[in-house]
């Protein structure tokens, strides 16, 4: 299986990219005593959530999903889909930073799932697109 790069991770899913910007400003910003240990809190969560995707495009396993939502905030997207994992339904949403998005309500897209947590899936077309 492919496996998205560490940095396409980084900067498409919201949570990684918000943890990344948080690390990086308190690296920036080592003087105050508070923002190196929130810097070090940061960068694991990140590092922790970009393995975890990563792991489940990786070793997941492909599924067609039903996109139900697409909502803008400033820059970031959070589409809502729904998709069968062993005759079970689920309904997830992740938010993207993107600009623009081409995926609208109603398309059928593929998503990856993770086997031993089937509420983990992520959308293909972001991370390995």
């Amino acid at each position: 299986m492919k496996r998205p790069d560490f940095f396409r991770v980084v900067f498409t899913d919201f949570w990684c990219c918000t943890l990344f910007c948080v690390a990086i400003t308190g690296a920036i910003f080592c003087v105050l005593v508070f923002t190196v240990p929130v810097s070090v809190v940061a960068a694991v969560l990140m590092f922790r959530r970009v393995t975890m995707i990563r792991d489940v495009f990786s070793k997941g396993v492909s599924v067609t999903a039903l996109i139900t939502r697409k909502k803008s905030a400033q820059g970031e997207w959070l589409l809502r889909y729904t998709y069968q994992y062993n005759d079970v339904a689920y309904e997830r949403g992740n938010y993207i930073v993107r600009n623009w998005i081409k995926l609208n309500r109603g398309d059928r897209t593929e998503v990856f799932v993770n086997p031993q947590k089937p509420q983990e899936a992520f959308l293909t077309a972001f991370y390995l697109g």
